[in-house]
């Protein structure tokens, strides 16, 4: 383990940067030089961003309104470090869709995206893996979608 997770934020049009909120002050995981903890990319419903860091032997989920302040940290589950940890969070409607496969039995789970209060959360299969959770609109229905662990998933994104 080692140091701090931040979010960066840079002015588009300038490459500037803006702001800069720690979310973890200690704890980063780090298995190699290849497998950064900047392998996930956050992401945005308008109002809030969403980041997850593999943090203490876990992974947690965070929200930080659009000026970096942070909002709400979410504890995610265990986590066993093989190579790094690489899985994007998702915003869907209500919900924010957040991944943690590894060696030791992974997961995905929904969030509400305004309090990060866990809504469904599914156990995933023991395998080091580095999805991302993907919902795609299939037959005119959406699902949620996870490949690796030698299996492809589908779930419904709104109760798993």
């Amino acid at each position: 383990m080692i140091g701090r997770q931040s979010l960066l934020c840079f002015d588009r049009a300038t490459g500037r940067p803006v702001w800069s909120a720690e979310v973890h002050r200690d704890g980063a995981m780090f298995k190699n030089a290849k497998a950064t903890g900047a392998s996930g990319t956050p992401a945005c419903d308008g109002e809030r961003l969403f980041i997850t860091f593999a943090n203490k032997d876990a992974v947690f989920a965070t929200a930080l309104d659009r000026a970096g302040k942070p909002l709400w940290q979410t504890r995610i589950g265990d986590y066993q470090i093989h190579q790094g940890y690489a899985s994007s969070p998702a915003p869907y409607r209500s919900l924010v869709l957040v991944s943690a496969d590894h060696k030791g039995g992974g997961v995905v789970a929904g969030l509400d995206r305004k309090t990060g209060a866990v809504v469904w959360r599914r156990e995933r299969p023991k395998a080091p893996n580095y999805t991302s959770p993907i919902v795609l609109s299939i037959g005119g229905r959406d699902q949620l979608l996870m490949t690796g662990c030698d299996v492809v998933s589908s779930l419904d994104p709104l109760t798993g």
